[in-house]
């Protein structure tokens, strides 16, 4: 007699992946969220940390993140300001997800 099949359990959920895309944006803001701390410009940086992080595509560029909510010319060209110095100090010109 053949043993029967093992009822199913219950479904699996699809887990979605927890890798960053931008960490380097994230680390920034970081920073400069905390730099700011007492000031109105820590909830700037606040705000765009949090859309940053719902964010599931990586960014190139600081510009590229104006299409993102809480990121106007300001912060978008400080972000540009610290990849091109990043970049000029020998540290990743490749994806910004792995420098």
């Amino acid at each position: 007699m053949a043993a029967a099949a093992a009822p199913p359990g219950p479904p699996r959920s699809r887990r979605r992946s927890r890798r960053f895309p931008n960490p380097l944006f994230a680390r920034w803001l970081r920073e400069w969220r905390d730099e700011a701390a007492g000031t109105a410009a820590r909830g700037v940086y606040e705000r765009a940390l949090r859309s940053l992080s719902r964010f599931p595509l990586p960014l190139r560029s600081g510009r590229a993140a104006a299409i993102l909510k809480h990121f106007g010319p300001a912060l978008c060209r400080r972000l540009d300001e610290r990849l091109r110095r990043h970049r000029a100090g020998g540290r990743g010109q490749g994806w910004l997800g792995g420098v």
